[in-house]
């Protein structure tokens, strides 16, 4: 027990010695503090929040206003969608291996170990995703987003927030699902 915990140390004491550049990147890469923007403005998260809300009713009203659409379908094609299909396990683990290994800050795990550990969480995950499917609903755990404004190119002035746009950071599972409904 002894001789095991003092390699365990030394290994891990070794592993940090020699990748001691890129170990900040790493930490932060795992507790998914990356960054989006590399400026500084004066704007405060409010004042974020506040112009994009804004800019958001903006486009709801021209919307409403705008009256009803007018689609033109192909007569040739059904566009009927009464339901969703069905996904099996062997699916939702293929969508799950298949997806970048990207983490939020508000994911409850890594996507990386959510990854590893799949085979574990597959029947409870694929039929939460069908009973979704099949009623209509989506969690309400899952309809959160971290939004970050970001500077829409390097050239704009970063005092303007017309300069921004928001982006919403979906947790792993969230964008899982979006890719399964999409497909």
């Amino acid at each position: 027990s002894k001789c095991f915990k003092e390699k365990n140390e030394n290994y891990w004491k070794s592993l940090v010695e020699k990748n001691c550049g890129k170990l900040w990147k790493i930490l932060n890469n795992i507790l998914c503090k990356e960054s989006f923007n590399n400026f500084v403005t004066p704007h405060t998260a409010n004042d974020f929040a506040d112009f994009f809300t804004a800019k958001i009713l903006k486009i709801k009203k021209n919307i409403l206003r705008s009256g009803e659409p007018i689609i033109n379908c192909r007569s040739d094609v059904d566009l009927k969608l009464c339901e969703f299909i069905q996904v099996s396990q062997p699916q939702v683990r293929q969508f799950v291996i298949g997806s970048p290994s990207t983490s939020c800050m508000i994911d409850s795990m890594p996507a990386n170990v959510f990854k590893q550990y799949i085979d574990y969480f597959l029947p409870y995950f694929t039929g939460l995703i069908n009973l979704c499917l099949s009623t209509g609903t989506f969690p309400a755990v899952y309809r959160h987003a971290i939004v970050v404004p970001l500077l829409k190119q390097s050239s704009l002035d970063v005092d303007v927030l017309k300069s921004f746009r928001p982006v919403s950071n979906l947790t792993f599972v969230s964008k899982i699902w979006e890719r399964i409904v999409f497909k």
